[in-house]
């Protein structure tokens, strides 16, 4: 993300990105700690998720169970995924819009979270503490 932009209109379920700020795990739960920890999160999701699709495509099909069950047993999932770092994190109360406060050094990025979910990213460009406005 370049210097001094906000990004917003997104949503990440805090599991998909990582911190290694110190009391983020107690403050967001399930927030992942780790890069790897974010991965095998997504890499669950998705072999969750084509594991139920391929069990209804085939029961759709009439294959028998233990057919389908032979199929399902035999996938793996390979992701690409670069789970993105939240240097530090500020938690907002729904329909809040604005982070006030926010002094950071070296523009580290900031995640916005609402609930357990990541919805914006704001960079604070003189890191006097103006607003992070999303």
């Amino acid at each position: 993300m370049p210097q001094g932009q906000d990004l917003s209109g997104f949503t990440l379920p805090v599991n998909m990105v990582f911190t290694a700020s110190a009391g983020a795990p107690v403050q967001f739960s399930g927030i992942a700690t780790t890069s790897d920890t974010a991965k095998s999160f997504v890499s669950r999701l998705v072999l969750q998720t084509v594991t139920e699709v391929l069990e209804q495509q085939g029961r759709s099909a009439g294959l028998p169970d233990d057919m389908i069950s032979n199929i399902l047993d035999q996938l793996t999932v390979q992701i690409n995924y670069d789970p993105f770092e939240c240097k530090t994190l500020s938690a907002l109360k729904p329909g809040e819009t604005m982070v006030k406060g926010v002094t950071m050094m070296n523009m580290l990025p900031n995640c916005i979270i609402v609930g357990n979910t990541v919805t914006a990213l704001c960079k604070v460009v003189n890191g006097n503490g103006d607003p992070c406005v999303i």
